[in-house]
């Protein structure tokens, strides 16, 4: 498949993670609360994103649940780019879920931040 959308599809997954740890932890008021955050948010979209099982085998609340997840569209485009080599009018949607989410996150980490005078 296309290396470029390769790494698209991968900043994209990156950046929405890396602002959405950043969301999360202006809640935490220690460094222990925030990496009990990691089960509450990680462990689940690593089991229903369809990198272990298919996303159809699950019962129907279930794939509701991993549909409204990121990880579920960043690895179906990986899988569609590196397997199947689809393009990028064929991921299109998953590219606009990522960017969407991508978004989001970078606002909501930006406005949350808290700025200390020295």
């Amino acid at each position: 498949g296309n290396l470029g959308l390769v790494f698209l599809f991968t900043l994209l997954l990156t950046l929405g993670a890396v602002n959405l740890g950043i969301f999360l932890s202006t809640f935490a008021r220690t460094e222990l609360q925030v990496v009990q955050f990691i089960p509450l948010v990680i462990v689940p979209q690593a089991l229903l994103s369809g990198i272990l099982w298919p996303i159809d085998s699950l019962p129907e609340p279930l794939q509701w649940l991993a549909h409204a997840l990121p990880l579920t569209y960043a690895a179906e485009a990986l899988r569609g780019v590196m397997i199947r080599g689809d393009g990028l009018a064929a991921l299109w949607v998953n590219l606009a879920v990522l960017a969407g989410f991508a978004v989001l996150m970078i606002v909501l980490g930006t406005s949350t931040l808290r700025r200390e005078a020295a």
